[in-house]
């Protein structure tokens, strides 16, 4: 537990935890058995995370941000008249945009119809995408992961919803097929 305690102070001195995750850490400690808590953001270490793990993630760049608007085509429209993004994919409720002349690796932006417009989520892409060492990876981080075909869905710290996929997958590969 001491080395537990030591680890979370270190994070938390690095800046790798704010002030509050570091409180949450060292109260979970303290009240409950050791053991590897299941929440959706935030998790203590354990012996088998501080293991060295065969599979790594590191993102290598944004594949796609989610934006939740109230009309598709409107926003299509603004986006493209305001920013000249170009359309990639569209349908009556989902739109894909991109940068023009997109490179390889090219942020997308995925527009959705729904009632509650806000941003929706941001999707890292990563390199050695493999699904089940990364599903394996995030839950050796306390992470809950929701399957979204190609990639997995996760929350950081506060709630913001984060997807994890290979950064070659194009928004059109899943966006408009049935859920």
């Amino acid at each position: 537990m001491e080395h537990t305690i030591s680890k979370l102070i270190g994070s938390y001195e690095k800046g790798n935890l704010s002030r509050r995750q570091l409180i949450a850490g060292l109260v979970a400690l303290a009240t409950s058995a050791y053991s590897a808590p299941r929440c959706e953001g935030f998790s203590l270490p354990t012996a088998e995370v501080d293991a060295p793990d065969p599979y790594s993630v590191v993102a290598v760049g944004i594949n796609h941000v989610g934006i939740n608007v109230s009309d598709v085509a409107r926003s299509v429209r603004w986006y493209r008249s305001v920013f000249g993004l170009q359309d990639l994919v569209q349908s009556k409720e989902v739109a894909v945009m991109g940068f023009r002349d997109r490179a390889p690796g090219s942020t997308s932006f995925v527009f959705r119809t729904t009632k509650n417009p806000r941003l929706s989520h941001i999707m890292f892409g990563i390199d050695n995408y493999d699904p089940v060492a990364l599903k394996r990876y995030l839950q050796r981080r306390g992470l809950t992961c929701r399957d979204d075909r190609l990639s997995y869905h996760v929350q950081d710290p506060d709630g913001i919803d984060v997807q994890v996929g290979d950064k070659n997958l194009h928004p059109s590969e899943t966006v408009l097929k049935p859920q």
